[in-house]
């Protein structure tokens, strides 16, 4: 398995990922039976990312037009000045369900991974080269953190379960992966624009 340096990380906790991730899905107010099986919206896939790296609330300073009454909006409103979710709508439509791309794009924003790899070695055929998603999915991949279908395919599309979630969260923790979510900061609040091909945001919905 790949090794990376040394860095800042999550505390360990007595509190499994996946009760982490259940408790989460359970204050978020959506009318649904709670359970491993339960998918996440993108909302509460932020608030668990949130709450991993120990970010705390923050007062909204240019908040998303669509979070300032959401549940979770103080997280959102940290990952969101650290430059970790970025939509050039202005809408992070937290109730919708997060794809398995847009999720690969948040884990790699917080994780602290070298770009050492070959990120043109990759066999998925649902992922060309160019897509929005492809460095992080490549990057996730190759350190174990997520998995395609298949060696052929990975769906992108497909919506992510909390058991999905905390098992990458699970693979985080085994080989020790640093998780950062400040390493953004100076991008985030720089002058110039994102170069897109560099800092993608997430699909529009």
């Amino acid at each position: 398995m790949p090794t990376v340096s040394p860095a800042p990380t999550v505390q360990p906790s007595l509190t499994s990922n996946l009760d982490k991730v259940l408790a989460a899905l359970t204050r978020s107010g959506v009318n649904r039976k709670v359970n491993k099986s339960s998918e996440l919206t993108r909302g509460e896939a932020a608030v668990v990312l949130a709450e991993v790296t120990y970010l705390q609330s923050e007062p909204a300073g240019e908040p998303f037009a669509d979070t300032a009454n959401y549940w979770g909006g103080g997280q959102i409103n940290a990952l969101k000045r650290r430059g970790v979710l970025k939509e050039a709508s202005g809408l992070f439509h937290p109730y919708s369900l997060i794809r398995k791309d847009d999720l690969a794009v948040l884990l790699e924003r917080v994780l602290v991974l070298p770009d050492t790899i070959n990120f043109h070695d990759n066999a998925f055929r649902d992922l060309p080269l160019g897509s929005y998603a492809y460095n992080a999915v490549a990057k996730l991949t190759y350190f174990d953190v997520m998995a395609g279908q298949n060696k052929n395919f990975f769906r992108p599309a497909d919506t992510v379960t909390a058991a999905d979630l905390a098992q990458m969260l699970d693979r985080i923790q085994k080989y020790g992966y640093p998780m950062n979510p400040d390493q953004h900061m100076e991008k985030s609040t720089a002058t110039s624009p994102p170069d897109p091909d560099k800092e993608p945001v997430l699909q529009p919905r």
